[in-house]
């Protein structure tokens, strides 16, 4: 009887868990689809001051290049840089990749850039004027490793999901563990006639 209880007990923890990770995972895929490409295409990746914004990008490993889209929904002609990061303690030498692009208002562009592939990792910043003066550059980093799983821009949506899944594994762990001591003592019971 006891092993029973024990397998039940196995079996609860694990169908929680499943469910907790299951209902994890779903909110992290809902959230990004591909390289940086959002699933929602009314959705921006990312902010690179009021005016510029970068709409999606993808990295080519075997041309080791970013394609990044960028958009001007400001009212004046910005010039928007972009350039590589480099590992300066790896002492490699060569090209910097680096681009610039003035774009009028209202417009998308679709820039290339050079990064190499190094240390499994590439990336770029991208930056403007503006934004340098705020002190804030954007950074885009392509991976082809299993990243940390705190990587990536966090949304409120996504902390609720991991929160409310976290909570239903505790519960569903609390009434298994519940059940089995209830079981428990009712094995150690005498029926007296």
């Amino acid at each position: 009887m006891r092993l029973r209880q024990g397998v039940v007990i196995l079996l609860v923890f694990a169908l929680s868990m499943l469910l907790v990770v299951g209902v994890g995972t779903l909110g992290v895929s809902a959230q990004e689809d591909g390289d940086g490409n959002a699933s929602d295409p009314s959705t921006v990746y990312a902010e690179v001051d009021e005016d510029i914004r970068v709409l999606s990008w993808e990295y080519d490993e075997d041309a080791e290049t970013f394609e990044i889209t960028l958009e001007n929904d400001g009212s004046d002609r910005t010039r928007v840089s972009i350039m590589e990061i480099i590992d300066l303690d790896d002492g490699s030498d060569g090209p910097l990749g680096m681009r610039e692009v003035t774009m009028r208002p209202g417009e998308e562009a679709v820039v290339e850039v050079g990064a190499t592939l190094d240390s499994r990792s590439a990336g770029v910043i991208v930056m403007t004027e503006d934004s340098i003066d705020n002190g804030q550059v954007t950074p885009i980093i392509y991976s082809d490793g299993f990243g940390s799983l705190f990587d990536g821009p966090s949304t409120w949506g996504l902390v609720q999901i991991s929160g409310i899944s976290g909570a239903l594994g505790t519960f569903l762990f609390a009434v298994g563990f519940a059940w089995h001591r209830r079981a428990e003592r009712t094995d150690k019971t005498e029926v007296k006639l």
